[in-house]
C-alpha cells in the first residue's frame, strides 16, 4: 500500500525569512503572462511568457532586466495567430533560446522555437510537429551546444496525445524525435540533464499508473534510448510540474488529489537515481479555506543538493490574506525533508487569480519568482507579469532581529516528513534563548531514552548533527561558528519521533 506524509500547515503571518529586495510588473494593456525566468550570465534576468498588448493575438513575450528589475529590452515575437512561451534555456554563447507554441505556421498549434542573441535580436526561428496539435513545455540546453525539448503530441504515437521529446542541433535541425505512451493520455512537462548527460522527463499518464492520472517519470541515455520509466500517484489524480536533479537523485513538485479528496494539496517527491521513492510529502493549509493548492516549480539550492520549491494556493493562486498576498516555500535537504512557511510576499494589491510558474537560484544565493495576476501596479492591464527577487535565506544579511528582519512571529511546527511529533510525551528544556553564538547552551529532557540532536540554519544545512544526549547536554556553540539568525533544533528519539524547536541566536 502506498502511504504519504501530509503536513497541515498552519499560516504564519509577517514571516520573512526570505527578504523581498524588489518586486516588478510588465506589459501594457492587454493579458501579459510571464510562464519561466532564469538568471542570466551578466546577473540580470529573463522573463519570458506571451502577451496581448502589443498585437492582434498572444505573441512571445521576452522582458530582458538589469539584476535590480528594472528593464533592459523587451521583445515580442510571432505571426497572425497565438503564441505562448513557456520555457528558456541560456545559450553556449550568452544568447537565448525560447520555446513554445504556436498556431500561425501551421495545422493547428505547433512547438515554435525562438533563438536569440544576447540583446534579443532573432537568429533562427523553427516549427516543429505534424498535422495535428504539438506542443512544447520545456528546453534544456544539451553539452554539444544542442538542445532537447520536451512535450506532448496529437500528431504522433499510440494514442490521444503522447509524451514528446525532440533532440535539436545547435542550429535547430532535428537529430531524433521519441513519444511515448498509450491509448489515452500521457505527456511531459519539464525535462533536465544530469551530470551524465542522461536525459530526466516528468509529466503525466493516463495508460500506466493507477486510476487516475499519475506522475509519469522517465530517464534516457543521450541518444533516447529509454532507461526506465516509473509512475507515481494515489486514488486521485495527481500532477506533475517541474522536476530538480541533484547528486541524491530527483525532486519533482506536483500536486494531488490526496485519496480523491475535491481539493488539490501541494506533492513533493523525491526519487532516487534509478527512479525508486524516497520520500514524498503534501502539505495544505485549512487557514486559507477550501481552495487548490499547488507545488508549481522547483529549483536547486545555490551549492548544495536542497531545493526550493514555489507554491501557490487559492483558486490556484498565490493566497490572498486579506490585503496581504502570500506564497509558500519548501526547503527539501538530502536528508530528511523539511516544510517552512513564508509569507515572502506582503503585498497590498486588489490582484486575483496570481499564479506563480516559475523559481530560480539567484547567484547570490537569494531566489527569483515569476507568475501573472490580474491588474497590475499604477496600470489597469487585464493581466500582468509579476516577477519577485527575495534575498538569501542566511539571516546575517539582514540586519538586527529587532529591526524586523525576520518578523515578529515564527513557527516550525509544521515538522520533518516522516517524523512523528512527540512533544507531548515528554518535557524539554533549553536555554538560554535567545542566546550568542559564544555562551553554553544548557539541555534538559525529562526522559530517560536516547535522543539525537540536529541544529539546522534556514537553508537545510546541518551545523552539527547525530549529537547524543541522555537527560543533560551542555553544548558550547562557540566550537560551531554559528551566525546571527534563526535555527531549528531537532530532537530524534531511538523510535524516530521528533521534537523541533527555534533557537534564536543574536550575535
Amino acid at each position: 500500500m502506498r502511504s504519504l506524509i501530509i503536513i497541515f500547515c498552519i499560516l504564519i503571518v509577517n514571516i520573512t525569512f526570505s527578504q523581498v529586495r524588489w518586486e516588478k510588473t510588465y506589459g501594457a494593456w492587454g493579458i501579459d503572462r510571464a510562464f519561466a525566468v532564469k538568471q542570466v550570465t551578466d546577473t540580470g534576468f529573463l522573463v519570458v511568457g506571451s502577451t496581448s498588448s502589443f498585437a492582434k493575438q498572444s505573441q512571445f513575450y521576452i522582458v530582458k532586466t538589469h539584476k535590480n528589475g528594472d528593464i533592459d529590452w523587451t521583445k515580442h515575437y510571432g505571426g497572425e495567430g497565438i503564441e505562448t512561451a513557456y520555457d528558456v534555456a541560456v545559450t553556449y554563447d550568452s544568447g537565448y533560446a525560447v520555446v513554445g507554441v504556436s498556431n500561425s505556421y501551421g495545422n493547428g498549434y505547433q512547438i515554435y522555437l525562438t533563438r536569440l542573441n544576447q540583446v534579443g535580436d532573432t537568429l533562427w526561428t523553427k516549427t516543429y510537429g505534424g498535422e495535428d496539435w504539438d506542443f512544447a513545455y520545456a528546453i534544456e540546453e544539451m553539452p554539444d551546444s544542442g538542445y532537447i525539448i520536451a512535450g506532448e503530441t496529437y500528431s504522433y504515437g499510440a494514442g490521444n496525445n503522447d509524451g514528446y521529446l525532440l533532440r535539436l542541433d545547435k542550429h535547430g535541425d532535428t537529430l531524433w524525435t521519441k513519444t511515448f505512451g498509450g491509448i489515452s493520455n500521457d505527456y511531459f512537462k519539464d525535462v533536465k540533464i544530469n551530470d551524465k548527460g542522461q536525459l530526466i522527463a516528468v509529466g503525466g499518464t493516463k495508460n500506466f499508473g493507477a486510476l487516475d492520472e499519475d506522475i509519469y517519470l522517465l530517464k534516457f541515455n543521450p541518444d533516447g534510448s529509454l532507461i526506465y520509466n516509473e509512475t507515481y500517484g494515489f486514488a486521485g489524480d495527481d500532477f506533475a510540474s517541474k522536476l530538480t536533479v541533484d547528486t541524491g537523485g530527483i525532486i519533482v513538485a506536483a500536486s494531488t488529489h490526496i485519496y480523491g479528496s475535491d481539493d488539490f494539496e501541494g506533492l513533493v517527491v523525491k526519487f532516487d537515481t534509478n527512479g525508486v521513492k524516497k520520500f514524498d510529502q503534501a502539505f495544505f493549509d485549512f487557514s486559507s479555506g477550501d481552495y487548490n493548492q499547488h507545488a508549481r516549480a522547483v529549483t536547486k539550492y545555490k551549492n548544495q543538493d536542497s531545493v526550493v520549491v514555489g507554491v501557490d494556493q487559492e483558486q490556484d493562486a498565490w493566497s490572498v490574506i486579506g490585503t496581504q498576498m502570500t506564497g509558500y516555500k519548501l526547503h527539501v535537504s538530502p536528508g530528511l525533508p523539511r516544510i517552512t512557511s513564508s509569507s515572502f510576499i506582503k503585498y497590498a494589491s486588489s490582484f486575483d487569480e496570481n499564479f506563480v510558474t516559475d523559481v530560480d537560484t539567484c547567484y547570490d544565493g537569494g531566489y527569483i519568482y515569476c507568475g501573472y495576476g490580474n491588474g497590475k501596479i499604477g496600470s489597469a492591464g487585464n493581466k500582468t507579469m509579476y516577477v519577485l527577487k527575495t534575498g538569501n535565506d542566511n539571516l546575517t544579511n539582514c540586519g538586527d532581529v529587532d529591526q524586523g528582519c525576520i518578523g515578529n512571529e515564527y513557527d516550525f511546527s509544521a515538522g520533518f516528513a516522516g517524523l512523528t511529533n512527540a512533544e507531548n510525551n515528554i518535557e524539554l528544556e533549553f536555554f538560554p534563548n535567545p542566546i550568542t553564538s559564544k555562551e553554553v547552551l544548557q539541555i534538559k529532557i525529562n526522559d530517560h531514552g536516547a535522543y539525537s540532536l540536529r541544529l539546522i540554519n534556514q537553508v537545510g544545512q546541518y551545523m552539527f548533527s547525530n549529537m547524543k544526549i541522555n537527560r543533560t547536554k551542555s553544548i558550547n556553540l562557540s566550537n560551531y561558528n554559528l551566525a546571527k539568525g534563526i535555527y531549528i533544533l531537532q530532537f530524534t528519539d531511538e523510535s524516530l519521533n521528533s521534537i523541533t524547536k527555534k533557537l534564536i541566536i543574536t550575535n
